[in-house]
């Protein structure tokens, strides 16, 4: 079976953006190319929600689409609702989006591709596979 890559919004941002970064365009590219991209529901909803323009909005969904869909099952609400109350009850601090999002990677043992610090630091507490690229985006950011 093949590792799949969930590519968190953090990433598609740097990836897409109007002055990608290239160390995650390229990876990002050669995960889709390679057919190891996948998406979840919250990460799809992030994405074309920001797209100001609705036919870039509806072209970017449907690309979006053709990607492996890890979509958050009615039952998994629940699941990952007590998964986040469990890490929140032990002091851990998570945004309920990047929860859903880290959730959903730790359930399908998925290697979450980021550029969000909040994504490292759920990591370290959650057990759960990541490929951060926060040093080349914090790089990057005091460069612009």
């Amino acid at each position: 079976m093949n590792q799949f890559y969930l590519i968190d919004s953090s990433a598609w941002i740097f990836a897409l953006g109007p002055r990608p970064l290239e160390v995650i365009r390229a990876r990002v590219e050669e995960l889709v190319e390679n057919n190891l991209a996948a998406i979840t529901s919250p990460i799809f909803f992030e994405l074309v929600s920001l797209e100001k323009n609705q036919a870039h909005s509806t072209l970017l969904a449907a690309h979006l689409s053709a990607l492996h869909p890890f979509p958050l099952l009615p039952h998994e609400w629940a699941e990952a609702a007590e998964w986040t109350r469990a890490h929140r009850q032990k002091g851990h601090k998570l945004k309920t989006v990047d929860a859903l999002i880290a959730y959903k990677a730790h359930k399908h043992h998925l290697t979450l591709v980021h550029a969000d610090a909040d994504m490292d630091r759920i990591a370290a507490y959650a057990k759960l596979e990541v490929e951060s690229y926060v040093r080349h985006a914090r790089s990057f950011n005091r460069s612009s």
